[in-house]
């Protein structure tokens, strides 16, 4: 091989090496972008996870809060209508309307809602989290069910049994201050509603409010659990 065929083979073969280490350097550079963009889109994702967990979590402590004070009302209320002696008629006006009261909970999940209409969390690694999204299902599916139950056994349920034939929602909250053909003096009142009938109306919905707080209690340490897993995940 002469000098030039050396020189010439040498140069082409330079050129061919910066053509493979250009065509390698690109695919390094599109394999990098879109690694980086998939670790954006994660990251972003799993910080509006961060962001509906924690403000649930907000929303759950106070309902849990709101449930508290409405099954002591109906644990009173049970002392009251159980008890020998005749309570005060204002007071169990009272306690019904608390009692009554709906436990209120709606969850602010948009990025859960995203990342289950995307597949997203059956990429989670955590098994934490997992764990905890389907423990949070869970006692939000348990919650709506006992949800239903109260208001079922308020309005066509015991409750609603026992105060039809006295003229309705005034035998729980509304005072003597009925209409005018269902009237009632103050012991015509008491000898209404304090019946055995009305007595297990009341523990029945009583029940279904408890009902309601264990969900909502199951939903806070469900969701403590994937805060705990998201914070592992990102120190």
């Amino acid at each position: 091989m002469t000098r030039n065929n050396r020189v010439q083979w040498r140069r082409l073969s330079a050129e061919a090496a910066a053509i493979v280490a250009s065509i390698l350097l690109a695919f390094s550079i599109d394999a990098w972008w879109d690694r980086t963009k998939q670790e954006t889109a994660e990251a972003e994702w799993f910080a509006a996870i961060y962001l509906d967990i924690t403000t649930t979590l907000n929303a759950v402590d106070v309902s849990i809060g709101e449930a508290e004070v409405i099954i002591e009302a109906a644990e009173q209320l049970l002392r009251l209508l159980s008890s020998a002696n005749s309570p005060d008629v204002s007071t169990i006006h009272d306690l019904f309307q608390q009692m009554i009261t709906p436990i209120g909970f709606t969850p602010t999940l948009p990025g859960f809602e995203r990342g289950f209409s995307e597949g997203r969390f059956s990429g989670a690694n955590s098994v934490e989290f997992r764990r905890g999204l389907a423990d949070f299902r869970q006692w939000h599916a348990h919650l709506e069910l006992s949800r239903r139950l109260d208001w079922e056994i308020y309005f066509i349920g015991p409750l609603y049994e026992v105060r039809a034939p006295h003229g309705g929602l005034q035998l729980l909250f509304g005072g003597l201050d009925f209409q005018e053909r269902f009237k009632m003096s103050e012991e015509q009142y008491l000898e209404a509603i304090l019946t055995p009938e009305m007595l297990a109306a009341v523990q029945t919905m009583g029940m279904a409010q408890e009902n309601q707080l264990w969900a909502l209690q199951g939903m806070r340490g469900a969701i403590e659990n994937m805060v705990s897993a998201l914070d592992e995940r990102n120190p």
